[in-house]
């Protein structure tokens, strides 16, 4: 087996020689220098010496020379192998020493191992002869050798020279890149100075997508526009071990000298970067994060070695740290300007002061909140916004905050420009390093008039909630005192009927038919606060309905009261019923009558408007549309903030009880007629200033209605014979009615409830004309009552009666159309001609 030794002072040279020789069976030694390799190839004579020239100790050249005057060793074939003694005339010398190759670095390994094989095997075998010339002539050895030092000693110079230009050039590139500046123009900064420095013809920066681990082309520089339009169009490179140049450079992280073939290497276009033969590749680093590749590319081959890759990789971690700067200069900029944005565009006051009280920093927020702008205010004591009063409290917390570090939610008036007294919410923090402290406060002025409003609102709910409550409770009185009312108005009217006026009895029972009637029209205005009353509306002209009431409206206030009377113009349209709009006028001007004292003036207008949202939103009541408002003011004695509360609370009266005035249910009455046309009704009203009432009614869309014919006063009772089923759970009120439509010629059939009814209907084998039922009874109510019936009677009329309505037959208090229904308690006169009206209908 052949024995080589190699004489290298790099150990990584040494390396690649043993891995390529013992790859191809040659037994392998080395040594460092001339000195070691002689010795070891006197202990042990090798097949062949393979030798570098530069080494210390022992240089090459020397080694040969004592190789070939060694009687053990001169027939050993000699081999030089130099990347630094690379002149011809280096070659000559080294030949005429005796040597049998030499061979310049790099080389491809294949050529290398042939020319080893062609040496073995053309050296002949036996001693090998120098000439005597050359044993002899000393002083040509010395000159020659001394020549080639010269020559080598010439060649570090101006290697150094070029050295020292190239890191004078990259230390200017380093220069010129601790700037802040955008990373385009850094890019642009270092691969300008790559040029310069390395005498390279083209730069280009790939940067790296970390999102989708891949290169992609940035920026180039010293190309031909063709060139940069192809790199330009340039799909990004997905980064593979087994990828391109640029990609192992970016996963090995590590410098790369390509020397022949560089752009097929590299992907770069084959049209028009063919001619690009050697590449300098660099990786640009942060750390152990990759942020591109920095390719460097020479038409000429081998134009770099691996020293370069040095000075490279130095330019590139410029280049690194600047893009790191920059990208941390903007997140800087981008943090400072949306500090910025926040501070400017914040709707609370955000302020600094140092410890000495004066501010420093003065946002768009405190000058809205507090009028001063900056130059106003900025250097300024914070006296200017603190006033005396407040002066102990915000001390006590700046102490307390420099123990805290923070404060939230301290609550303090400050002052604003125009000396208006701003209650705010503050939050203090204290920034040791800078001995200051940052407030953010919050005008809390609008909060406490929210709060305020809210308030109101919320009696304005609880009110009426009261009033529903109340109404609730009149409705349920009502039904069964209008019940006890009907017997004794009916019992009263028929003793009436069958006495004579001259009769001793006959004024006693008048008296208690008056009275009666009196009670009725007392639990008839119950049921209207409660919303219970049965009304026909129809659509009328508020205006005319006003005008044709003045005549009477004036004598109802008396002559010392003057009646103003301010319509608005044109055709104010409502739907109620006429006789509520005589109740609410009637019961209005009677309580501004009682309320002015001596001369005075009361005044009724109309208005139509339109309420918007905006007013909505503080009247609880209120609902946007359209409205037609009735107001009613007087020049009387104006009521207190308690008397406003319980206004519309029925029998609530602020009249001496001595008098025996007012039954306290005037305006509950107009609360609830106002409430059942669902519209509201707002109060004004000082002390000694009078009170205005403003009704506002929803208006109507329909076209007016003519009224309807009055009934003549004095008609007779009516009678027939007709078959009435009759029901009704009063048995006193019950009986009563059975006489006297008995009286009148009708058949009765009466039951005290609805399956008693249905009994008797099914028991009667006759016609049936008309059902009279009350309303409200156990187990069934009247409208289920007459639904029954009708399934056997296809053709019965049906009148409803009760002390209140039920929402079986009405909606809101107005009667479903085609429903006939009269209000307990009646008189028996107006009952029977109620029945001959829908009989003969």
């Amino acid at each position: 087996m052949t024995r080589v030794l190699i004489v290298d002072d790099k150990s990584e040279n040494l390396y690649l020689l043993q891995t390529l020789l013992r790859a191809k069976g040659y037994t392998v030694e080395s040594a460092a220098n001339g000195a070691e390799a002689l010795e070891a190839a006197r202990r042990s004579p090798p097949d062949v010496i393979v030798s570098d020239i530069l080494m210390p100790v022992m240089d090459g050249f020397s080694l040969c020379r004592a190789w070939r005057a060694d009687e053990c060793l001169r027939h050993i074939p000699f081999i030089f192998y130099t990347a630094t003694y690379t002149d011809p005339k280096d070659e000559a010398f080294a030949l005429s020493l005796g040597a049998d190759r030499f061979i310049t670095k790099p080389i491809d390994p294949q050529r290398f191992l042939e020319l080893l094989v062609e040496v073995l095997e053309t050296h002949t075998a036996g001693e090998y002869t120098v000439s005597q010339e050359t044993q002899e002539n000393d002083m040509t050895y010395y000159r020659e050798y001394s020549q080639a030092l010269v020559r080598k000693l010439e060649d570090k110079m101006e290697q150094l020279r070029r050295t020292n230009q190239r890191l004078e050039m990259l230390y200017q590139a380093g220069v010129d890149l601790a700037v802040f500046a955008p990373p385009q123009t850094l890019i642009k900064t270092a691969l300008q100075a790559a040029i310069r420095a390395f005498a390279a013809e083209v730069g280009v920066y790939f940067v790296y997508e970390e999102p989708h681990a891949r290169l992609a082309f940035a920026q180039l520089a010293g190309a031909s526009p063709a060139l940069q339009d192809a790199l330009q169009q340039l799909p990004p490179l997905e980064v593979r071990l087994d990828g391109s140049a640029l990609e192992r450079c970016a996963r090995l992280q590590s410098a790369l000298v390509l020397g022949e073939d560089a752009a097929h290497a590299c992907h770069l276009p084959a049209d028009t970067a063919a001619d690009l033969r050697a590449a300098l590749i660099v990786p640009v680093l942060c750390g152990q994060r990759l942020l591109g590749v920095l390719a460097l590319f020479s038409r000429t081959a081998n134009a770099w070695e691996e020293e370069d890759e040095r000075p490279a990789c130095l330019l590139a971690g410029s280049l690194a740290a600047a893009l790191e700067n920059a990208r941390l200069m903007d997140q800087v900029q981008t943090s400072e300007a949306l500090y910025r944005t926040v501070l400017e565009t914040s709707g609370e006051a955000i302020i600094s002061f140092n410890t000495a009280l004066e501010i420093l920093l003065w946002n768009r927020g405190a000058e809205q909140v507090f009028g001063y702008t900056r130059q106003e205010i900025l250097g300024k004591p914070c006296d200017m916004i603190c006033p005396p009063h407040s002066k102990g409290k915000i001390a006590e917390a700046l102490g307390e905050v420099r123990q805290r570090g923070t404060l939230f939610g301290l609550s303090v008036e400050l002052q604003a420009k125009d000396g208006r007294m701003l209650p705010v919410e503050m939050s203090l923090t204290y920034l040791e390093r800078q001995q200051g402290y940052t407030a953010i406060l919050r005008d809390m002025t609008r909060q406490h008039q929210a709060d305020e409003e809210r308030e109101k609102l919320r009696d304005q709910l609880q009110q009426a909630q009261k009033l529903d409550s109340i109404g609730r409770l009149a409705g349920g009185v009502a039904h069964d005192f209008n019940n006890l009312l009907g017997v004794i108005i009916g019992h009263t009217e028929t003793a009436l009927n069958r006495f004579a006026p001259d009769e001793a009895c006959y004024p006693i029972f008048e008296e208690i038919h008056t009275t009666a009637r009196r009670s009725a029209e007392l639990t008839r205005q119950l049921l209207t606060f409660a919303r219970r009353q049965t009304v026909n509306p129809r659509v009328l002209d508020l205006n005319h309905t006003i005008e044709n009431m003045l005549r009477m409206l004036k004598r109802l206030i008396g002559e010392d009261i003057e009646l103003e009377w301010v319509p608005a113009p044109g055709v104010l349209k409502v739907k109620i019923d006429p006789v509520q709009v005589d109740q609410l006028l009637v019961n209005l001007l009677v309580n501004a009558r009682e309320a002015i004292d001596g001369v005075g003036r009361v005044s009724v207008e109309t208005h139509d408007l339109t309420l918007e949202t905006s007013y909505c939103d503080t009247h609880i009541e209120a609902l946007p549309g359209r409205y037609v408002m009735l107001a009613v003011s007087d020049s009387g004695r104006g009521m207190t903030r308690e008397t406003l509360l319980h206004l519309f609370e029925p029998f609530y009266t602020t009249k001496e009880e001595e008098q025996h005035k007012g039954t306290g249910l005037g305006l509950a009455t107009v609360y609830g007629i106002v409430k059942q046309q669902g519209g509201f009704i707002n109060v004004y009203s000082e002390v000694g200033g009078g009170t205005t009432f403003k009704i506002y009614l929803p208006w109507a869309d329909e076209e007016v209605e003519m009224p309807a014919a009055l009934p003549q006063e004095g008609q007779a009772f009516a009678g027939g014979s007709e078959t009435i089923l009759l029901v009704e759970d009063e048995e006193g009120l019950l009986e009563l009615c059975r006489e006297n439509l008995e009286e009148l010629g009708y058949t009765v059939l009466a039951a005290t409830s609805p399956v008693q009814a249905l009994e008797l209907a099914r028991q009667h084998g006759g016609q049936i004309h008309l059902l009279m039922t009350d309303m409200v009874m156990p187990g069934m109510n009247g409208r289920q009552l007459a639904e029954a019936l009708t399934q056997t009677y296809p053709h019965l009329k049906t009148l409803y009666t009760s002390g209140y309505t039920a929402n079986v037959i009405v909606h809101h208090g107005v009667l479903e159309a085609g429903v006939h229904f009269i209000q307990k308690p009646y008189l028996f006169r107006e009952l029977s001609a109620k029945i001959r009206q829908m009989l003969d209908a």
